[in-house]
């Protein structure tokens, strides 16, 4: 027996939400803009927050992270305005599941099971368009095997575009020596460049990161052929900001222009699945990329908040011993290696600000999750403005990524 559950956010409704989310996202940009680091920010003061989420208890604060602080009963002398925010967001960012239940997924070799999942959700939702469509065209393919899933699942040829050279050949690799119908290709897609995409094509993109879904669905538009996204990394832009591509008449376009590092915000998990780790593996990562910031400033070098002592890094280092994480910042920056001493006055510095840092940043947890929906919102209008009817819902549960907001579109008839 499955469960019903409301229609995804479409037309009329889908348009309202974009335009009632627009003021929040400006109305926050204070507490968007100024993350906390070594000091109160001043967005908590000037709100009247930074006492209370200061003595906010380690339990307290450990339930709210996992499972959302509009959820849980408000520990004594809580401010209201700031309880009122967590609901508002809650309730601007919440979106129906597309599919009464996560499909069962075929095992595929090289393919974990979390990403099988995603790949026969994608499948199913497809369905719907596939008689709008003649060839599955995938951005940011990969290994390709969302390419070869939808191929397979609408009897249609598939394209995949990759920009790494090496991801093409391996994507080519999976692929069956006889198999004509799926090819891949290498190349970077701009949003004004020349486009591979025709009317009957399917658009789609699995976790294309940050600018290329919005590049996704410029090529989509050109052609006026349907597309399917779920979107990620937001902060992954051409250069400092992103502007809207669309904007309410009742905000200044200037207000949701975001700053790239900003964008990163979203990439905070709401509740406990992480997207590569658990929350707790998260969060003592946090503490470690904050250590690492203590380190370096320290040394004297010029590092003004905790994410910049991670540029140049993968940012999986941070889940690796500290001693590690700081071997390689110091070597990559021909700095000499840390004493014993060293390490461990700046892993314990930075946990003791990773412990005020975290108290700040539930307070701007649930703004992250609103950044990702309402960009997502605007996606999916600015395609409506060019004719199409668009949806906006959930493609999968949390367990299975985080990164679960999905854009449906086809042009209207």
């Amino acid at each position: 027996m499955t469960t019903a559950h409301p229609p995804p956010l479409t037309g009329a409704t889908l348009r309202a939400r974009w335009e009632e989310a627009a003021p929040w996202v400006a109305g926050l940009r204070d507490v968007i803009d100024e993350r906390p680091a070594a000091q109160v920010p001043g967005w908590a003061q000037r709100r009247g927050w930074a006492e209370w989420l200061l003595g906010v208890d380690d339990g307290w604060l450990a339930q709210a992270e996992a499972q959302g602080a509009w959820a849980l009963p408000a520990p004594p002398g809580a401010p209201p305005d700031l309880l009122d925010l967590w609901q508002a967001l809650h309730r601007l960012s919440a979106l129906p599941p597309l599919l009464a239940e996560t499909p069962q997924a075929q095992a595929q070799r090289g393919v974990k099971a979390r990403k099988r999942a995603q790949l026969a959700a994608f499948g199913q939702l497809a369905a719907p368009l596939a008689g709008r469509v003649h060839r599955v065209v995938d951005v940011g393919a990969g290994h390709g095997h969302l390419t070869r899933e939808l191929a397979q699942a609408l009897a249609v040829d598939g394209l995949g575009l990759e920009r790494e050279v090496r991801f093409v050949e391996a994507a080519a690799g999976f692929a069956p020596a006889n198999d004509g119908s799926v090819r891949f290709q290498a190349l970077t897609l701009t949003a004004d460049g020349p486009s591979p995409v025709q009317p009957q094509d399917l658009v789609v993109g699995l976790h294309a990161c940050g600018a290329l879904t919005d590049t996704l669905t410029e090529h989509a538009a050109r052609a006026g052929a349907p597309a399917l996204w779920v979107s990620c990394c937001l902060h992954k832009v051409p250069g400092e900001t992103r502007a809207p591509r669309c904007c309410p008449a009742h905000v200044a376009a200037a207000a949701l222009t975001l700053p790239r590092d900003r964008l990163g915000l979203a990439n905070l998990t709401q509740g406990a699945p992480g997207v590569e780790a658990s929350l707790p593996e998260n969060l003592a990562a946090r503490a470690r990329r904050v250590g690492l910031w203590v380190l370096l400033r320290d040394r004297g070098e010029a590092v003004p908040e905790p994410g910049d002592a991670m540029r140049g890094l993968n940012r999986r280092l941070a889940h690796r011993p500290f001693a590690e994480l700081a071997a390689a910042a110091l070597a990559g920056r021909g700095l000499a290696a840390a004493t014993p001493a060293e390490l461990a006055a700046a892993e314990a510095e930075g946990a003791r600000l990773f412990a005020a840092e975290r108290r700040f940043t539930l307070a701007r947890r649930p703004i992250g999750r609103l950044l990702e929906v309402f960009i997502n919102l605007e996606r999916a209008v600015w395609l409506m403005d060019r004719g199409y009817t668009a949806e906006l819902g959930l493609a999968w549960p949390l367990a299975v990524s985080p990164r679960n907001v999905m854009g449906r579109a086809w042009p209207t008839e």
